[in-house]
């Protein structure tokens, strides 16, 4: 069970986090 919390964490994190690269790199243009 905490194996599938972890890996949902770490995949929620990773996406949030590339949105937010997305976002930054979309205003800096």
């Amino acid at each position: 069970m905490m194996l599938f919390l972890t890996a949902g964490v770490v995949i929620i994190t990773t996406l949030i986090g590339t949105l937010i690269s997305a976002e930054l790199s979309e205003s800096a243009h």
